[in-house]
């Protein structure tokens, strides 16, 4: 895939110059996030157990954070997996930094989940406030 996916950069330099490679860019970036918009909707589907994905929360926090490379919200749906040990451990920090991770990328969800920690743990209560008014 790689080799083909430079020998079109290439070929595109060659027959277009930068605007081709902007666009080719451009596709590749759609590409991704297409694909991590996929990998998210299959990690909540095996979490879940909906439709025909066998429960499965280890695959799906598996998906979830090959997504969060593209996505914040699957980023905060890591935060979840470790929040509740969702597939495996069950870790608040590791929790704690993807839900920061997510709300810093611009997914809201987390700020309630990520608020809710920062009480149970006692860390920074002022910020917990006024991230969700009722953790």
């Amino acid at each position: 895939m790689r080799a083909a996916a430079a020998l079109a950069l290439g070929l595109s330099l060659a027959c277009g110059g930068a605007r081709a490679q902007e666009s080719f860019i451009d596709q590749m970036r759609m590409s991704n996030e297409a694909l991590a918009a996929q990998q998210l909707a299959d990690a909540v589907a095996y979490i879940n157990g909906a439709g025909d994905f066998p429960r499965d929360p280890r695959k799906g926090c598996d998906l979830a954070r090959k997504a969060s490379r593209f996505r914040a919200d699957a980023e905060r749906i890591v935060g979840q997996c470790y929040h509740f040990g969702l597939g495996g451990e069950q870790d608040d920090a590791k929790a704690m930094r993807a839900y920061e991770r997510a709300l810093a990328r611009g997914d809201g969800e987390a700020a309630c989940p990520l608020a809710r920690l920062l009480a149970a743990h006692g860390r920074d209560l002022a910020r917990a406030a006024t991230l969700c008014p009722k953790p």
